[in-house]
């Protein structure tokens, strides 16, 4: 009787793939992706303008072979649709991607890809040693002392998409454990008394920017 029970619950049970592993460890590429089209403005000229891949290497200035490889992964993405030969922003792109949008999300993308990917990119070295890899803690008290003022302007600008409408990505980051992993690579030595600092500068600059 038990071996029978036994039986049918190894039947049952769903078979492991490598395929979770295989999202994890690519996605990287969807990331870079999105990130390069946002870094060419691409989502906010097809705001305005459809274009097939020889229009947007001829707009963008470069050859047409990246041009319908961007096109094709975004589409890949579910980031742009296509119509009568011509790429234009999906739902999602055109809400949160064209600069006209009410809450553009791109500054955010801008501020991961520029001052926390190459950052990740170093996280064994974080956790080998303890110590920040997105600034220089011998030179700098902390990770906005001595900040280039584009690099902030790209922080400040990601902070004015209204995260209150995020919730339950919030939820998910803090819970998947992300959160320490990034405290870990931007201020490894973080303090319930300096993170309480933080969290009122981020106030008074949200207050400011009126989020």
């Amino acid at each position: 009787m038990s071996t029978s029970i036994v039986q049918t619950k190894s039947e049952i049970l769903p078979e492991i793939t490598p395929i979770p592993l295989m999202q994890l460890a690519t996605a990287f590429w969807a990331f870079k992706t999105l990130a390069t089209a946002v870094d060419m403005d691409l989502f906010t000229r097809l705001s305005t303008s459809p274009m097939n891949a020889p229009e947007t290497a001829r707009w963008f200035n470069i050859d047409e072979r990246p041009a319908e490889m961007l096109l094709t992964g975004c589409a890949g993405l579910g980031l742009l649709d296509k119509t009568d030969g011509r790429y234009h922003n999906s739902a999602l792109a055109e809400t949160f991607l064209a600069r006209s949008a009410r809450y553009y999300f791109g500054g955010f993308v801008t501020m991961l890809n520029r001052r926390l990917y190459s950052g990740w990119d170093r996280l064994p070295d974080a956790v080998r040693t303890n110590k920040p890899t997105t600034w220089d803690p011998d030179k700098q008290k902390s990770l906005f002392e001595g900040a280039d003022p584009a690099m902030m302007g790209t922080f400040w600008q990601a902070t004015r998409f209204p995260l209150s409408r995020l919730a339950r990505w919030a939820k998910w980051w803090t819970s998947a454990g992300f959160e320490s992993c990034s405290m870990l690579v931007a201020v490894p030595e973080l303090t319930t008394l300096n993170f309480a600092r933080a969290i009122r500068t981020c106030r008074r600059r949200c207050t400011t920017c009126r989020l």
